[in-house]
């Protein structure tokens, strides 16, 4: 799984996105994304792929876990009418990373603090290298093409 280039010298936590190839993603928190992605694929029978990542970095643990899920509190808030259950929504590639990246710039500018780094959204997976695996009826019930 690729990393950002970046070396963390404080406490890490990370908002990520991870799609389950049939047009839901998942916002969450962890403090190793890779760890976590394995968990849920024990219990998911479609391959999971992590889409985007953006480390909170701070001289204080609590810091950093408490801005991650600042964050993914408020896409989740923000997307909340497309949520399919838990924290699964049924948006597409664009309007993730554009929701993610709003929300990021946004805390950014509101909520900076003392020691807390929030870096950029990373990219993992690029859209034209993720399959899509909807059903054709799926494609046009979520209006994902006209």
């Amino acid at each position: 799984m690729p990393s950002p280039d970046y070396q963390y010298e404080g406490w890490t936590c990370s908002v990520y996105a991870i799609s389950d190839g049939h047009g839901n993603i998942k916002f969450g928190v962890a403090n190793r994304v890779d760890r976590r992605i394995k968990q849920m694929q024990t219990g998911n029978a479609h391959p999971l792929q992590l889409l985007f990542e953006c480390v909170c970095e701070s001289e204080r643990q609590q810091s950093a876990n408490t801005a991650a899920f600042t964050i993914e509190h408020w896409i989740h808030e923000e997307i909340g009418l497309k949520r399919m259950t838990g924290e699964w929504f049924a948006v597409d590639y664009r309007e993730a990373y554009e929701w993610m990246n709003h929300v990021v710039d946004w805390f950014r500018e509101h909520r900076a603090c003392a020691g807390l780094v929030v870096h950029d959204v990373h990219v993992h997976t690029c859209e034209n290298q993720h399959v899509w695996y909807w059903p054709t009826s799926d494609v046009y019930e979520r209006g994902l093409v006209q």
